[in-house]
């Protein structure tokens, strides 16, 4: 292994990760893939994984103390969306919620649902990244910038090592999103600068289905919470 250059281990680390998974489904009584063809999907994903290292532009990860504590309007032209995830122990689950604003600090979207047992709290954190980025590009937003109050979950989308466990795996595909929209930042910031998008969160533990709002349909107690956090 010490023989091996990085990216040799990279191909070797997928290679075995490929070969695992198709042993789980022989033992689970499904059929095997072929060896040609498993290695067409390995080869695959790590040139993905390549490339993503290569092209992704999420900005430098800025430490804590560092990030801001209130919240600020994107550039004019652009998007700035924040989302955010909280448990809530009755319920044994967590919200997540999104919010997009514009240059003007005007709503432009929110959304939100509950989540059943994530598999811990940055994958919740993860969940809600992952959720925003599917509005964004079902509804062909571009010039986004992108945060979340959790910096492990920022971190994690960040990290270049291989991580094939599901934190990794979850962050990953993220971070592929990413590379195929070009057009996105993502930059941590403190709960003091998200509090519409925690306050959604909230929302969601009382709404029986989830929500989405778009294009000025939304709830007047909303737009007061956007009214007060602008600027402030």
């Amino acid at each position: 292994m010490e023989q091996l250059s990085k990216s040799e281990f990279e191909r070797f680390a997928c290679r075995t990760w490929g070969t695992w998974q198709d042993r789980l489904r022989i033992t689970h009584c499904t059929d095997g893939t072929s060896k040609s063809l498993l290695q067409q999907w390995d080869d695959r994903y790590i040139e993905e994984f390549w490339a993503a290292q290569r092209d992704v532009h999420i900005g430098n990860l800025d430490p804590v103390y560092n990030s801001p504590g209130v919240w600020r309007p994107p550039p004019i032209g652009q998007f700035r969306l924040d989302v955010d995830a909280a448990f809530r122990d009755q319920q044994n689950a967590f919200g997540v919620a999104g919010v997009l604003r514009n240059s003007n600090g005007n709503l432009i979207l929110a959304f939100g649902r509950r989540i059943e047992k994530p598999l811990s709290v940055v994958h919740a954190k993860l969940i809600a990244l992952k959720m925003g980025l599917d509005q964004l590009r079902e509804r062909g937003f571009s010039n986004v910038q992108v945060f979340s109050e959790s910096q492990m979950a920022v971190q994690a989308v960040m990290d270049p090592s291989l991580d094939f466990g599901y934190i990794g795996l979850c962050a990953q595909e993220i971070k592929n999103m990413f590379v195929e929209q070009r057009v996105f930042s993502l930059k941590h910031m403190r709960r003091s600068a998200n509090l519409v998008a925690h306050t959604l969160t909230q929302f969601v533990f009382s709404s029986p289905t989830p929500f989405c709002w778009i294009n000025g349909d939304f709830p007047s107690w909303l737009v007061n919470i956007i009214s007060m956090n602008a600027y402030s």
